[in-house]
């Protein structure tokens, strides 16, 4: 019975663990995983403590991108906020892409999402800049 408990406790936990895991990377029903873990390997390599001039961390995140998210969730009435330190962690930087993608990119277009974080979320005219960061992650996602 003993063993039984043990293994039960075990499946239990990997079920909520990859439950998790995938609630991290979703947002409205849209999976962001893949083009996180394709631009994780262009920006970083995986290191949490790559530095660019002010870019930080696995998405090389910008202090203006971390101000940003803390603006919109403050609009959003959601209490949490992000540090700069925050950018080093890699599941944070993940939760600042989403946050910035959701309000920027409510349509989920990848091509959008790889413009405005490589050129910013204020860019005008994104549609005309051009692909190469996008083609770079999409090769890179088709690696994956």
């Amino acid at each position: 019975m003993r063993n039984f408990k043990q293994l039960f406790l075990m499946v239990l936990f990997a079920i909520l663990s990859t439950i998790t895991a995938n609630a991290q990377t979703c947002s409205h029903g849209f999976d962001w995983t893949k083009l996180i873990r394709a631009m994780i390997h262009i920006e970083s390599k995986g290191k949490p403590n790559a530095r660019n001039g002010k870019s930080l961390g696995v998405l090389q995140i910008t202090p203006s991108a971390v101000a940003e998210c803390n603006r919109i969730l403050k609009k959003k009435k959601i209490k949490k906020r992000y540090t700069l330190e925050d950018r080093r962690d890699p599941q944070k930087s993940k939760e600042i892409f989403i946050h910035l993608q959701e309000h920027f990119n409510p349509e989920h277009s990848l091509e959008k999402a790889t413009k405005c974080w490589n050129h910013g979320f204020y860019v005008k005219n994104i549609k005309k800049l051009p692909n190469t960061y996008y083609h770079k992650v999409m090769r890179q996602m088709s690696r994956m």
